[in-house]
């Protein structure tokens, strides 16, 4: 179940994120995960409060934790990354897809099971490969 802002008191929540840090200590995996959810969750004054709350917690009680804003920051740049990474395979896939069904119209029935299992280098091969093969069996062995 999620949070919603607008159910969500200031002083409450002032309240418990310093301690649900506190709690978390250690677990920082743990940690970093209940921090996305609020920022995920949070919007308006509520999301401004848990900011601050945390940042406060961090310099008055561990001031070698990382910041709340990198925290989400770095978890922003790795969805971003994972999301790009997969937008890429996502249009390998295809290109091999189209290069191949162009050059040889009959395609194999596990073309596209073998397609969604293989990794981006891969890909870039098959890719390469089909563009200038004599065969299919050429592009994929």
């Amino acid at each position: 179940m999620g949070l919603k802002a607008a159910a969500v008191d200031s002083a409450e929540l002032s309240r418990v994120v310093p301690e649900m840090l506190a709690a978390l200590r250690g677990d920082e995996s743990t940690r970093q995960f209940f921090l996305g959810y609020l920022r995920a969750a949070l919007r308006g004054e509520a999301l401004r409060v848990l900011l601050a709350a945390a940042e406060t917690y961090r310099r008055e009680k561990e001031p070698d934790m990382q910041s709340v804003e990198d925290v989400i920051n770095a978890r922003v740049r790795r969805a971003g990354q994972r999301a790009a990474k997969r937008g890429r395979a996502v249009g390998l896939r295809d290109a091999v897809r189209r290069v191949v069904a162009k050059r040889f119209k009959k395609l194999p029935d596990d073309l596209d099971a073998r397609l969604a299992a293989a990794d981006a280098a891969t890909l870039e091969k098959w890719l390469d490969l089909a563009v200038t093969a004599k065969s299919l069996k050429a592009v994929f062995h």
